[in-house]
């Protein structure tokens, strides 16, 4: 069995290196490849601890999925908090945190009213799909664009974008899901709803700004720590951040992203060995998301043409008219050049969010054919492919490298 997977596992990693395929694909595909659909029932059946593996691996629960994604991203919106500088901020904060804002609601819009009257859906489905995927991916972005040599000005302003706008599209979404159970429930009101979830956004920014600040006045005194209990304690903060926030019905992934920020803009012990541990936990906890969700995906639902074809019509979309039409709004005041709003709409990725929001109408119980999951996946992947792929050679072509 693990003979097996592991050379999958090689070819997968030699190829997509030599065609300069990004990371994450590969985990997405590795998830794929080792589904139940796949060569997962064939490699895991072969022997008695290969078959345990199988019984334990649910291929369709969604409501698990979520769950595990949902903490994993707790770590690693704390850590894109923790990697967001304020010298970077000032340089860019004003369209970065447009675009993280504002571009993310007029991406949702401009998406939801071209699938409502073109491709037909109901609003609501049109709703929830595009508010899904409106923002952009931080592993992505990172992980490929600090691989080039490109203006620091315009890098920053699409990393920051990239690791600030994730809460609002969580927070678009689950405001959008509260409101579809909510249309057939007579236990709660809609305005009740709405304001039990302004109550999250807000609360998730005060609570972990607070929690950020009261971890860094303590760090004074746990400075004599040594190294390995100081990232255990840490470990506790980013649990704290998310599990006090969701006490009190605010949003913990919120909270921890900004508790992240406080603490990666002070001075705290050995923030240098942190910021290297949180690099490695981010990209390992980015890889378990693609993996898992990667599993959740059955190809047969792809042979049905209308999926793909509402996938790539989603994509298209989204990359040539929601995100540009979003980012020249945005970026309406600044003086960047026509070729910089190229490259900043290009490097409008989509990843491991917009795949783990979508599993949230599954487990609502809103999604039962997994439409909505299925072709938010299917626009996803053809964004890292082609967008990911592409966006190194673009710059090079606008002559945005080497500055």
């Amino acid at each position: 069995m693990f003979q097996g997977i592991a050379l999958v596992l090689f070819a997968i990693v030699l190829i997509a290196s030599k065609f300069r395929v990004p990371f994450i694909v590969i985990a997405l595909f590795a998830g794929i490849l080792f589904g139940r659909d796949m060569l997962g029932s064939v490699l895991l059946d072969r022997d008695m601890l290969g078959s345990a593996m199988l019984d334990m691996i649910q291929f369709d629960n969604f409501e698990r999925a979520k769950t595990i994604a949902d903490y994993i991203l707790v770590f690693v919106l704390f850590i894109a908090g923790f990697s967001t500088k304020k010298d970077k901020l000032k340089l860019v904060l004003a369209p970065a945190m447009t675009l993280a804002t504002l571009g993310v609601i007029l991406t949702a819009g401009i998406t939801t009213t071209l699938l409502y009257f073109i491709l037909k859906l109901d609003i609501m489905t049109a709703i929830v799909i595009s508010c899904i995927i409106a923002s952009t991916d931080a592993a992505a972005v990172f992980s490929i664009l600090r691989t080039r040599s490109i203006d620091p000005k315009i890098s920053s302003m699409v990393e920051v974008e990239s690791a600030t706008n994730d809460p609002m599209g969580i927070v678009l979404t689950t405001i959008v899901v509260s409101l579809m159970v909510s249309i057939d429930s007579v236990e709660y009101g809609q305005g009740q709803i709405l304001g039990h979830l302004a109550w999250q956004l807000a609360g998730g920014v005060g609570i972990g700004l607070l929690i950020g600040f009261i971890v860094v006045f303590l760090s004074k005194f746990v400075a004599k720590l040594d190294k390995e209990f100081f990232y255990v304690y840490l470990i506790a903060v980013i649990m704290f951040s998310y599990g006090a926030a969701d006490f009190v019905g605010a949003n913990g992934i919120l909270s921890a992203f900004f508790a992240g920020f406080m603490l990666g803009n002070s001075n705290i012990p050995y923030k240098d060995e942190v910021g290297s541990l949180f690099d490695a936990l981010s990209t390992i906890g980015n890889v378990l998301i693609f993996v898992m969700l990667g599993l959740l995906v059955s190809p047969k639902d792809f042979i049905q043409i209308s999926l793909p074809l509402s996938g790539i019509f989603l994509f298209a979309v989204l990359t040539f008219a929601a995100r540009p039409i979003a980012v020249l709004i945005c970026t309406s005041f600044t003086k960047n050049t026509i070729k910089e709003k190229t490259f900043i709409c290009w490097s409008g990725l989509r990843g491991a969010v917009p795949i783990v929001l979508a599993t949230y109408p599954a487990a609502a119980g809103l999604d039962e054919n997994r439409f909505i999951f299925n072709i938010v996946f299917f626009a996803v992947l053809l964004s890292l492919l082609l967008q990911g792929i592409t966006i190194g050679k673009l710059a090079d072509k606008l002559k945005l490298t080497g500055k």
